[in-house]
């Protein structure tokens, strides 16, 4: 283009490289977004690099569907994102990039969605959630590509801020705790250097969400549990978060009208149209509406009339917009965090160890919020409960379990394992000084909660959707960072709220 800060890639000594791959997003009817990041050698990285983009609908690239030119900017960290449209409905389709001295990215897999009128049979969704570099390796990630999912909804912790342990041969960069907009780029650009993350990005169109530990553990609008005063003013470390947070993942907020993607009115609200099968519906339930939690503010925690929120006025009338068209088969509704109760409530000792926040397991999910919870599952009654599944993320275990109210059960809910954090179980162990083992645990939380068909508190993993018009088949992958990986599956029928083991 004509910015004169734009240089050729190749001006300085060596080659442009992408050192960080490729990934594709939030796919419509007809619209797209691509992104990569190029790393330049030396004094390049001062200017602003022209990349020359190929989308093609074989995986040689040879049969181009669309090219152009876009660049990558010094003030986006050499990021870029390129928003393809007026492609053709359900088409699978392949990408690169090259730089100007004909270095080429890898290429990457990506699709259309069907349109809205299109009669669509199955579909598959890889879910994953929470991999801190510094723990290990994102073995997940490579279970979910070899899948060949369709979609691919990572609910949030990319990464992880904290400046913590880590096993040899994973030490973060930086080693410290983030807060500058430094800091959030160089441990994402670390994130994405792992192989398979890489693969995981290319595999398929991914549909995005951040969570806490994008900005700091248990953030929410304000503040978070995690930054005092020693971190500086909150709104500058979260300016620079979620400016990092844009430029690293494949997302662009844009209004496409009438193709399949709506946009909601928080910053990463949408819903996907699958043809006539699925409404994917993401809300950010971390940053767009959310209050201090109760351990924050020492309010009480389980009282009807509590007002704390998660969602936004604006937020809470868009989903009930796009929960009440019932036009698709099924509606899947996913956010950060769990949904449905997780109370403790006669653990021998619990009570001293646990304070006034008893018998709440966390606060920070929708346990914390029972009006918000309240006015989610009234609003589902009212939209009608059929073709409903709930996907959550960030605790590091994993739930299959019912949603009920008063009334009975409302939803299935699917928390997703994480693929590579501290498990739940330990974090309980921990904390409760041996007392809550994992077992023990596990025990409680079915006995003391209703529909909780299954839980796991130690194991990393991940989830695959099959949908198709009566049932969804469930597939959860546990320990595949282990030698003994487990696969476990139910089935969710159309007309039932009750996850059924197969």
């Amino acid at each position: 283009m004509g910015d004169p800060s734009t240089a050729p890639s190749g001006s300085a000594a060596g080659r442009a490289r992408f050192l960080h791959g490729v990934a594709s997003g939030d796919p419509s009817a007809t619209s797209v977004t691509l992104w990569t990041r190029l790393t330049v050698p030396g004094s390049a990285g001062a200017h602003d690099h022209q990349l020359t983009w190929t989308l093609a609908d074989d995986a040689d690239l040879r049969r181009v569907v669309a090219t152009g030119v876009a660049v990558a900017r010094r003030d986006d960290d050499h990021t870029t994102h390129v928003v393809v449209t007026g492609l053709p409905p359900g088409t699978e389709l392949w990408y690169d990039f090259t730089a100007a001295d004909g270095t080429r990215s890898p290429v990457g897999r990506t699709c259309t969605l069907p349109s809205a009128e299109q009669h669509v049979t199955s579909l598959r969704i890889g879910v994953v959630c929470c991999a801190r570099y510094g723990s290990g390796w994102f073995g997940a990630y490579r279970t979910v590509v070899d899948a060949r999912p369709d979609l691919v909804v990572h609910l949030g912790d990319h990464l992880y801020e904290d400046g913590g342990r880590c096993v040899p041969g994973r030490e973060h960069d930086p080693p410290h705790e983030l807060i500058t907009l430094d800091d959030y780029r160089r441990r994402h650009a670390q994130t994405c250097t792992d192989a398979d993350a890489q693969a995981l990005r290319a595999a398929a169109p991914m549909v995005v969400l951040w969570d806490d530990h994008e900005f700091a553990d248990n953030a929410w609008l304000t503040g978070a549990a995690a930054h005092d005063r020693d971190d500086g003013p909150w709104h500058e470390r979260v300016t620079a978060a979620r400016q990092a947070w844009h430029e690293w993942m494949p997302f662009v907020h844009r209004p496409v009208g009438d193709t399949g993607l709506l946009i909601g009115h928080g910053e990463l609200d949408r819903r996907l149209r699958v043809g006539d099968l699925v409404d994917l519906v993401v809300v950010d339930t971390r940053m767009s509406g959310r209050d201090a939690p109760a351990h924050r503010t020492g309010a009480p925690v389980l009282v009807p009339t509590d007002d704390r929120t998660l969602l936004s006025d604006a937020q809470r009338s868009w989903l009930r917009e796009v929960m009440i068209d019932r036009r698709s088969r099924w509606r899947v509704f996913a956010n950060q965090v769990h949904v449905g109760q997780l109370h403790l409530l006669s653990a021998p000792g619990l009570a001293r160890r646990a304070g006034p926040l008893r018998p709440l397991v966390n606060p920070d999910q929708w346990d914390g919020y029972p009006r918000e919870r309240e006015l989610l599952l009234q609003l589902l009654r009212e939209a009608g409960t059929g073709g409903v599944l709930g996907l959550s993320g960030d605790l590091h275990a994993t739930f299959v379990r019912t949603v009920d109210d008063e009334a009975g059960p409302v939803f299935p809910e699917i928390t997703t394992p994480s693929t590579m954090s501290t498990p739940f179980g330990t974090i309980a162990a921990t904390r409760s000084k041996g007392l809550l083992r994992p077992a023990l645990i596990e025990r409680l939380l079915r006995r003391q909660n209703r529909g909780i068909d299954f839980v796991d508190t130690r194991r990393h993993g991940c989830t695959v959707l099959d949908v198709d018009r009566d049932s969804i088949e469930v597939s959860i992958h546990l320990g595949v960072d282990t030698d003994r990986p487990e696969v476990l599956r139910w089935r969710i029928a159309h007309d039932s709220p009750v996850p059924r083991r197969i």
